[in-house]
Order: C-alpha cells, then sequence, then structure tokens
C-alpha cells in the first residue's frame, strides 16, 4: 500500500557503502507530534582498534 507521508532517505559514501539511513513512518510522526518521544538508533560502523561495529537504541522521553 502507497503511503504518501512516510519519508526515508538513504546516504552512501562515494564508493557505494552505507552511511546514513533515515526512516520515519507516518503513524511515528503523529505520534511524535502528540508526545515528543523519540527512538534513535545509532550505529559507528568501524569504530574501534579491533574493527567492531557498535549499535546503541536511545530512547528520550
Amino acid at each position: 500500500m502507497k503511503d504518501d507521508e512516510f519519508f526515508y532517505v538513504i546516504d552512501t559514501d562515494n564508493v557505494a557503502r552505507l552511511r546514513n539511513v533515515v526512516w520515519v513512518h507516518t503513524h511515528c510522526k503523529y505520534t511524535y507530534r502528540e508526545f515528543s518521544d523519540v527512538v534513535c538508533f545509532d550505529t559507528t560502523y568501524l569504530m574501534n582498534q579491533w574493527r567492531m561495529p557498535f549499535a546503541s537504541f536511545v530512547g528520550v522521553n
């Protein structure tokens, strides 16, 4: 089903590696206006000396 208010952006570097992704579901936009809650999934690729990826979920109310 097509959702005209669904929003996403995919950002890649110059060799087509994924850098950033933003995905906003329509229902989430409406609930954000009402409650101002957000959940962020943050990843930093190859951030340490062992080349291990790191990902965290952060919720803000």
